[in-house]
Order: structure tokens, then sequence, then C-alpha cells
């Protein structure tokens, strides 16, 4: 395992050729001194550090004449390549096998919950509602109160709650990566398994995400894919009700 070696938001990371290699960047209260998150990057174990495309980092110190040399080895990558790690349990499972868009612990959903709840509010008066019967429970949603969700939500019913997050910015702040690449492998997962699965800010990332995809693409979902959506609607739901 490497470390980092912060330097405001680009740490320089040593060894990306290492099996195994990883950086792990930690954070911590400076009242209480509890550890996290932590910021994560790496590869699968047994694996290299992904291909690190950032800038040779140089010595701290100047030599004689004030030149800083460059250290070959090294390179300093900006902080939007980490992923954002909520607790010490995901580090693991990044370390030892197990972490990806479908991980999920009472204390990922935990942090993520806060997380989602944390953006609803700085973002509740910027986000549409229709003038129908959904406009009340979509006004107490984008509150952060999910008990009133119709149990009858699908696919049709979620456009407006899907766009009560910004999930571009949510999605980068989470290290997840591009938004859509993260969509269809969350898709292809629950192709694979018959079931949603993730956290509810992952779920509704997908969900947010499956509504830009269509709407880019200018076509309605169909078939087997429409129920599939209609699927996550009903597993966003139950999660944020529980």
């Amino acid at each position: 395992m490497n470390s980092a070696t912060p330097n405001g938001d680009e740490p320089m990371v040593p060894g990306e050729n290492e099996p195994s290699g990883c950086v792990i960047w930690m954070m911590f209260d400076e009242d209480t001194l509890e550890l996290g998150p932590f910021l994560w990057l790496g590869g699968p174990p047994g694996e290299p550090l992904p291909e690190l495309d950032g800038k040779v980092g140089r010595h701290t110190k100047g030599n004689r004449n004030g030149v800083k040399a460059e250290r070959p080895n090294t390179r300093v990558v900006p902080k939007s390549r980490f992923r954002w790690l909520a607790t010490i349990d995901e580090v693991a499972a990044a370390l030892f096998g197990g972490l990806g868009a479908a991980t999920w612990s009472i204390g990922r959903e935990t942090a993520h919950r806060t997380i989602l709840l944390r953006h609803l509010r700085a973002n509740a008066r910027l986000s549409l509602l229709p003038d129908d019967d959904d406009r009340e429970w979509l006004e107490l949603a984008r509150r952060g109160e999910f008990s009133s969700m119709p149990e009858e939500f699908d696919w049709d019913r979620s456009t407006f709650f899907a766009h009560l997050i910004d999930g571009y910015r949510l999605a980068q702040q989470e290290g997840l990566g591009d938004l859509q690449d993260f969509y269809w492998t969350s898709l292809a997962e629950a192709e694979r398994t018959g079931a949603w699965s993730g956290t509810t800010l992952e779920l509704w990332l997908a969900l947010f995400a499956a509504h830009r995809a269509n709407r880019h693409g200018g076509w309605e979902p169909e078939g087997e894919y429409r129920r599939r959506l209609d699927g996550l609607c009903r597993a966003l739901r139950i999660g944020l009700a529980s």
C-alpha cells in the first residue's frame, strides 16, 4: 500500500506499477480526532493502480539554484480521481475485494443517507415541481421526508423525483466516476442478479442517470428495460421508507 503526500488537492502518488498498489488519503475530525472519510485510489486486489496521466511530481525543496527537480517515479493526481469512502468497512472492501457500485452495508447506507439529506437541503429551492397531485409528496421528499411517497411509484411517476438531486455533482463528489458509466454498470448487475442493489443514494443516482440517458436519446423505455426501471423505482422507494 502506498501513501499520498498531499499538496492542496493534488497528492503525489508513487509506485503506480506495483501490484496491489493503492493510495488511501485519510481525513479526520479536528475536534474529536475521529477518522473518516477516506479518499481511495486503486484497482482490484492484486492489480496495479489505474493508469496515472498526471504531471510528474517535484521535490518540495529546491537545489542551490532554487530549482525543484522532478521526481520521475511520482505523479501529481487531481483529488477528483479519488473515490470517496465513508467508513473503514469500505476501505477494507477496497483493499481485499468487494467494493463496487452495489456494495451495501448499514454503515455505508447511514453515511450515504446523511450525504443525501445534506444535498437535498442545499438544493431544495432549485428543483422544479409539477402542478398536479404529486406536488405535495414531492415537496416533502425534497425536504428529506419520504413517508408520503406513493406505493405506485414507477418510471412514469419518477421524472420530477429523479431531478430533486443534482446527480452529476453527487456522482463526482462520491468518486463514482462518469455517471453514465456508473449507471450502465449498475444496470448490468441488476440484469445479472434480477434485482437492483446499492444504497439509496446509489439507486437515486441510477434513476437520475436513466432519465438523463433517455432524455438525450429521445426515446421512451419499453419491454423488459421498462420493467427493470420500474423495479429500480420500487427498490428506491422501499429503501427510502426504511
